[in-house]
């Protein structure tokens, strides 16, 4: 059957799928719903949306800046 968020079998199907840990993982949805399930998971989460000096996204930031790293191409020189 269909699985969805915020169903902890989505983010375990999406870990295998990956081949991904969980550590390896950041969560980001403007849904308050849909964050349990991937903590559940042991997927961190961020909230899109909320202040950005709060300090569980700010704790955030160098993960972030690693995925942002792997999808911008690189510069020209």
């Amino acid at each position: 059957g269909w699985v969805g968020k915020p169903d902890p079998s989505y983010f375990a199907l999406l870990l295998k799928r990956t081949q991904c840990q969980p550590h390896e993982v950041l969560f980001i949805d403007d849904s308050p719903f849909c964050h349990a399930g991937a903590r559940a998971m042991g997927i961190a989460s961020v909230q899109v949306g909320i202040q950005p000096t709060a300090p569980e996204a700010l704790a955030h930031l160098p993960r972030l800046r690693d995925v942002l790293a792997l999808v911008r191409p690189p510069a020209r020189t």
